[in-house]
């Protein structure tokens, strides 16, 4: 059977000059590429209809002079700040029966960290030691400390729920700091975890790997930066890390599609590292960023397209049979 253009709404937010982001960008060509109409969708720029002739996502422009209907026959979420009114605008789209790459509740499980953390750890998939604080704190933050540093001496990790490219990740150096990072914390979830310690070549180092359809399809070992002036424990690419192409022992791949599956995500960036213990999980994340194209001269973007040009297809293909069966 011959199928129509589809039409592939990328969920995202843009610049703040307007512009699309290089990814919506990249996904957006790609799209194209193969045939289809790419519709980007500024989720803060979203109203939820509920009316009699049923539930719709519409778009309005920054003036409130126009407001249009999101007709679309996939998604692909790229939810970044503001995950509240993304995860939202992308449920209105899968209640619409609009398919998905990704499902509301996978976007939000992989936006908190913690719950991420534990799903990973009922999954029997290896992460550091955490322990979450969840109400009010007590007086003294030592019982935290004592709880994930196995030598009572040491770095610990203190992790926001939530955040992105390295950003509410703190290093305590000593019990002391511990206790004046938790104690200076607002109310609210957050996370002490172990300090991994940086592998021989005495550089703080992660491993990416990218699962699609749950095949890793590339990888990469990202590796702080230091200076003289200050050792850089995060190996994040926009805090100054380099990287290189990595290939990933199996062990690793069955980790990194295991950790997808568990929180629900078809596309996703694993992030590995190494201890004494062995590989470790440490983040699942599902706004996958496509610098690694560079690096691996993988055409991940078109993977991307043609995951949700098919999703498209395959739903409208199921839609068209229940309208000629009635």
């Amino acid at each position: 059977m011959l199928f129509n253009t589809v039409k592939i709404g990328i969920l995202s937010l843009p610049r703040p000059n307007g512009k699309p982001l290089h990814e919506t960008a990249r996904i957006s060509r790609e799209i194209e590429e193969l045939g289809h109409d790419p519709v980007p969708i500024n989720y803060r720029r979203t109203a939820i209809g509920i009316t009699e002739t049923g539930r719709q996502l519409y778009q309005y422009n920054p003036a409130g002079t126009e407001m249009w209907p999101i007709e679309i026959d996939a998604v692909i979420p790229r939810i970044g700040r503001f995950t509240k009114e993304g995860v939202l605008a992308l449920s209105a789209l899968e209640l619409a029966s609009i398919t998905s790459t990704a499902t509301s509740n996978a976007v939000r499980i992989a936006k908190d960290k913690i719950e991420t953390q534990m799903i990973l750890d009922k999954a029997g998939i290896p992460t550091p030691r955490s322990i979450i604080p969840v109400g009010k704190l007590p007086e003294k933050s030592d019982i935290f400390l004592k709880a994930i540093q196995s030598n009572h001496r040491g770095p610990v990790i203190i992790k926001s729920a939530a955040g992105s490219h390295g950003k509410g990740v703190t290093i305590a150096e000593s019990r002391r700091s511990g206790r004046s990072i938790i104690d200076s914390l607002p109310e609210g979830p957050f996370m002490v975890q172990e300090f991994i310690e940086p592998s021989e070549n005495q550089r703080h180092d992660d491993i990416r790997l990218v699962v699609i359809g749950g095949q890793v399809i590339t990888a990469m070992r990202r590796m702080a930066e230091n200076n003289a002036e200050e050792e850089e424990f995060r190996a994040n690419l926009s805090l100054g890390g380099k990287a290189e192409i990595y290939e990933p022992t199996q062990r690793e791949r069955e980790m990194a599609i295991k950790s997808a599956e568990a929180v629900g995500l078809e596309i996703a960036g694993v992030d590995i590292m190494h201890s004494f213990r062995g590989p470790m999980v440490t983040e699942v994340n599902d706004n996958l960023e496509l610098g690694i194209e560079n690096i691996s001269g993988i055409n991940i973007a078109s993977l991307m397209a043609k995951i949700a040009v098919d999703k498209a297809i395959t739903s409208r293909s199921i839609f068209e049979n229940i309208d000629s069966d009635e």
